[in-house]
């Protein structure tokens, strides 16, 4: 069963407990209404709408639906509807007061219920389009890891021909003029390209890898979290409100006749027992619920690899995750709270508004409820995101990707008490690959298999591959600027720039989920929410705003190198793009042969890997 097809099915479970729950409300309305009628005529046909009101639906079994201490509302109504039949000797005041207390408020509790199934299920069908689409990521990721694996056993096996067509001496009609050195360059380049074809299936493998991890752990989270936050939403007060029913009708019967005392006492004591808790455990209890669904790795062809290689050709890349991972889940935590104090204080002014405009008021009221219902969104989503990072950060550091110290340090204040921490996923990161790790000999990159003077080398060194996103820093260019801040920021990680009201800035560039680069007045460089920022060309404080903060530079010519691949960055800001076949004017060597050079091409500057270029002639 795939991701999809899991998730729609427990949709659609959802909405028919959800339809259950109001025909059963409905049902209860109309057994009040014909009841009233019945007692004002007396109990000559009570008998007969009791049997016929059993007959209409199809009951649980009792045993799944009670137990000593909680019973379902079904169950409830269905003993309503058995003890009917004894029934005798009602009267008018008797139907009136069940026509005005139970079967008016419950058409109108009908109605609310309708909408507000509606509503949810809306809200809960973007949560499924959400993961539908981490889905169709994952399959596209299995496809991109498929790909370059096909691609890499192919060159290689070219590879192989060529080399032994080498050794034999043989030569084909292609290069029977070529010199035995022409077809050795030849033998070499390809050596080249089967290594730089390894090295993409490695990195495919690796975000195939970490994006099963994050579809595991999302799904663990949504089964353990989200879902049953949905269910109590769903409900309501649902329950307690047919628990009200119940007992309004019990004590009419109560006042009627002494003796259907123990009647009246029974239908109580059941409806007592009706349990929001209960009755959401019933639903959960089913196996659909309680089977945790995990994807798991699938490698593709001859591939023996079953984790992430950390070897020391993807250090530095790794450790550019790990930090990327970091801020990426650092990020989230801080939307979490924000969305926790905006529903709060929601919440208060919905309360404010209850008590003292009352709900006259009914589309301010709907409003209300909509942000609520669009925050809990963006909350529930962020929550996603963080536990996604923090699965991949957990399965990073269980093959030796080492945790920035800073990153660590507010990882654990963040997540202390919190049962879904960094260290709970550590235990279980390697589970969901449901293959066996890779031995340490193995020649897949471990880390283990390096010697100390190297790891010591790889310690020291910093990875300049990857570097950082760019700190608060001062700027000496001149002050130009095109944004204007709407609302005030303070900065809460060292990357961020803390903003006031009003305040003009300037753009750097932009970075990659809603947040900005820029600049102020002082010069301090740092990251900063893009819906606080608002175009000065759309402001009226500034006529005409600069084109750009960013003076054009002019780079002498240098070394030109042709792009041999395409380059799409793992979304570092001071990456360099570019597609195969483009020119690239080379202004920096590796200086540490880290096998990164500087350079500019269609108007950018940034660092690229060499080896997907090769230098003009």
């Amino acid at each position: 069963m795939s991701p999809r097809t899991y998730q729609t099915e427990q949709l659609v479970r959802l909405q028919a407990s959800g339809q259950s729950d109001l025909e059963i409300l409905e049902d209860l309305r109309d057994f009040t209404k014909a009841r009233a009628k019945l007692e004002i005529d007396y109990a000559n046909q009570l008998s007969k709408l009791a049997q016929q009101s059993l007959g209409r639906r199809r009951w649980h079994d009792p045993r799944n639906n009670q137990t000593n201490e909680h019973i379902s509302s079904q169950l409830v109504y269905k003993t309503i509807l058995e003890k009917a039949d004894s029934i005798a000797g009602m009267h008018l005041k008797a139907g009136e007061r069940l026509n005005a207390s139970v079967s008016e408020e419950i058409k109108a509790k009908c109605q609310h219920k309708k909408v507000h199934l509606k509503k949810c299920a809306e809200s809960h069908s973007r949560f499924q389009d959400r993961f539908h689409q981490r889905a169709r990521d994952l399959d596209h990721l299995r496809k991109l890891y498929s790909d370059q694996e096909r691609i890499t056993q192919y060159q290689l096996e070219k590879w192989d021909k060529q080399k032994d067509g080498l050794s034999k001496g043989k030569k084909s009609f292609k290069t029977i003029t070529k010199s035995k050195d022409e077809i050795k360059e030849r033998v070499r380049k390809q050596g080249q390209k089967v290594e730089e074809c390894q090295q993409r299936a490695d990195k495919a493998r690796n975000d195939y890898l970490l994006g099963v991890v994050a579809m595991n752990a999302q799904h663990k989270y949504y089964t353990e979290k989200t879902l049953p936050d949905y269910l109590s939403h769903v409900n309501e007060d649902h329950h307690a409100q047919i628990k009200g029913y119940m007992e309004v009708y019990a004590a009419t019967h109560r006042e009627v006749a002494q003796a259907e005392v123990d009647f009246t006492e029974d239908i109580s004591a059941s409806a007592a027992k009706i349990d929001k808790e209960f009755e959401e455990s019933c639903l959960l209890g089913d196996s659909l619920f309680q089977d945790l669904f995990e994807v798991h790795f699938e490698p593709f062809g001859k591939d023996e690899v079953r984790d992430i290689d950390n070897g020391p050709m993807h250090e530095v890349e790794n450790t550019a995750l790990m930090q990327r991972y970091v801020n990426n889940a650092q990020k989230a935590r801080n939307t979490v709270e924000k969305k926790k104090k905006a529903i709060a204080s929601t919440a208060s002014m919905q309360q404010f508004q209850s008590a003292n405009i009352g709900d006259s008021d009914a589309a301010a009221t709907q409003s209300i409820e909509e942000v609520v219902a669009n925050e809990r969104a963006e909350m529930i989503e962020a929550e996603w995101e963080v536990i996604r990072n923090e699965a991949r950060i957990a399965r990073l550091e269980s093959v030796g990707v080492p945790v920035p110290e800073s990153a660590a340090e507010e990882h654990l204040t963040a997540t202390e008490g919190d049962a879904h921490s960094l260290a709970s996923w550590r235990g279980s990161s390697g589970v969901s690959l449901n293959a066996s790790q890779a031995p340490p000999g193995d020649a897949t990159g471990s880390i283990n298999s390096m010697d100390a003077d190297f790891d010591d080398h790889a310690v020291a060194q910093p990875p300049t591959a990857a570097p950082p996103r760019p700190s608060a820093r001062p700027v000496s260019n001149a002050f130009a600027p095109t944004l204007l801040a709407q609302y005030a920021y303070d900065a809460t990680a060292d990357d961020e720039l803390t903003i006031t009201e009003g305040e003009g800035l300037c753009e750097e560039f932009p970075d990659d989920e809603g947040w900005t680069c820029v600049r102020n007045s002082q010069g301090l460089v740092g990251l900063v929410p893009t819906s606080y920022l608002a175009s000065i060309s759309n402001s009226s404080s500034s006529p005409e705003p600069a084109a750009t903060c960013i003076p054009q530079v002019t780079i002498d010519a240098g070394p030109v190198a042709i792009a041999q691949y395409d380059h799409e960055g793992t979304g570092d800001p001071n990456e360099l793009l570019f597609e195969e076949g483009d020119r690239i004017t080379v202004t920096q060597f590796d200086e540490d042969d880290d096998g990164f050079w500087m350079g500019s091409c269609n108007g950018r500057t940034g660092v690229f890997p060499s080896l997907l270029v090769e230098l003009e002639e």
